[in-house]
């Protein structure tokens, strides 16, 4: 009897989170036996007073200085907490779902175990597995995560399995629609098809909501493949300065722009913003901060501070807006 109270305090929660006022989501289809019983009562819902109302779209998902995964709807200014989440506060997010993978405590540092849940329905526990740093990637509607496992291994979890699919290869990412990409060398293949080959070897990958590929190359350059009529054009190269280099960038939605997370002068960490050809506004910037994440539509993007969170406009042109709490981690979700 306390479990079915337990889901149906979460389940009026989740009611609550319905964001936009409709019906909550149906529950994705968990492996059996993984419903938590723990005996812990509802989060309380709040308001965030304060906050500017209309401007910013979406949702920020945070944890705080004790781990906890909180949820802040940016529209109404609404936020979850979310007490039964928390781990060591790293966060691995799709872009366009409600999925989301939290790091776990480990015992070695290459290594990080992780949980995945769905914040709709954060009762259910989708399943725990364990990945190597860093290597933990989503389809954009999060219906599969992929990662390479402690051993080397590729692996993919189509959500509502219980046992992840084994891989040909560790994946590097996916593409806009879904399909597996894997990096050998200078090649970036989706499956057994080679798609570009780079000019040197790629650190990172992205491609963007338009279908655009973006890579870093040789931890000195960014080289960005834009599609038109269904082809990808020749690469557009743009050279990093000596404080980015070697720094894996976090790429816009659509590859317009790139962060970096970079040490200052005065040893205060900043996120850095360069230009991809496309950034509206003046293109570069710097902000203080420790992590941040981009807006669904590119526009703004999220710093996580000291003391709060800051969300500033890309082209300039609109007053930053403040949400005064820590972050250790955020992802902006659409």
């Amino acid at each position: 009897m306390a479990a079915v109270l337990l889901v149906a305090g979460f389940a009026a929660a989740d009611a609550l989170r319905g964001l936009g006022g409709g019906p909550a989501a149906t529950p994705p289809t968990a492996p059996a036996g993984t419903q938590s019983s723990e005996s812990i009562t509802a989060p309380p819902v709040r308001r965030i007073r304060g906050f500017t109302l209309g401007r910013l779209p979406g949702r920020i998902v945070f944890t705080g200085e004790t781990c906890v995964i909180q949820e802040l709807d940016l529209p109404t200014g609404t936020i979850f907490p979310l007490h039964r989440l928390a781990g060591t506060c790293k966060l691995w997010s799709p872009r366009h779902s409600e999925r989301l993978a939290y790091s776990l405590p480990s015992r070695r540092r290459s290594v990080v175990p992780f949980r995945v849940v769905d914040l709709d329905h954060a009762y259910l526990d989708l399943g725990q597995f364990q990945a190597r740093i860093d290597s933990i990637v989503w389809t954009p509607d999060g219906q599969r995560v992929a990662w390479c496992d402690a051993r080397g291994k590729g692996r993919e979890l189509e959500i509502g399995e219980a046992v992840p699919a084994k891989l040909p290869g560790c994946p590097a990412g996916y593409t806009d629609v879904g399909n597996l990409v894997y990096v050998q060398g200078r090649e970036l293949r989706v499956g057994d098809r080679l798609l570009v080959r780079a000019s040197g070897g790629i650190d990172a990958i992205s491609f963007g909501d338009d279908g655009s590929v973006a890579l870093a190359v040789d931890g000195r350059t960014i080289q960005v493949y834009r599609r038109t009529g269904g082809q990808l054009s020749s690469a557009a190269e743009f050279g990093l300065a000596p404080p980015l280099q070697g720094r894996v960038p976090t790429f816009s939605p659509d590859n317009c722009g790139a962060f970096f997370r970079t040490p200052y002068d005065d040893r205060v960490e900043r996120i850095s913003i360069i230009d991809l050809g496309c950034l509206p506004g003046d293109g570069e910037q710097s902000f203080p901060g420790h992590a941040a994440a981009w807006s669904p539509d590119g526009r703004w993007i999220a710093v996580a501070g000291r003391a709060a969170i800051l969300f500033h406009a890309v082209d300039g042109h609109s007053d930053t807006i403040r949400f005064s709490t820590a972050a250790t981690d955020l992802a902006w979700k659409g």
